[in-house]
């Protein structure tokens, strides 16, 4: 990363000497389209959109695109790769608020088996 921006900043320095030297060059213009073309591409939304879905809905598998979007390296993505890291430990933390609850519900049921049929259909009604 640090060999790209070196790059960059002597190849403004080499503008900057080429327009010293001749007053026709814009090296204005020259610069501006230079780091317009070093610029990378942002991720586009429809990968984020992607990845905050899996990463709520199928949480493990919101990982892959932490670690996709890490490796990208630009800050966009490591912003939606941290987004995602959220997303996944929040959905987890939910499913297993909510399949403790579940199962502390079913306790419960196994009360029923001590309850006889005599009992159920008293309970009923005729």
């Amino acid at each position: 990363m640090e060999d790209r921006e070196e790059q960059i900043a002597k190849q403004i320095a080499e503008i900057q000497k080429l327009a010293a030297t001749n007053k026709n060059i814009d090296s204005t213009a020259l610069i501006q389209q230079l780091l317009s073309s070093t610029k990378q591409p942002e991720l586009p939304p429809k990968d984020r959109t992607r990845a905050y879905m899996v990463s709520l809905l199928l949480p493990p598998f919101g990982l892959y695109y932490v670690v996709k979007f890490f490796l990208i390296g630009d800050p966009g993505a490591r912003r939606a790769a941290w987004t995602c890291i959220v997303l996944t430990v929040f959905s987890v933390g939910l499913t297993v608020w909510l399949g403790g609850a579940m199962l502390s519900q079913s306790a419960n049921v196994g009360g029923l088996q001590g309850v006889s049929p005599q009992d159920l259909n008293d309970l009923l009604g005729p």
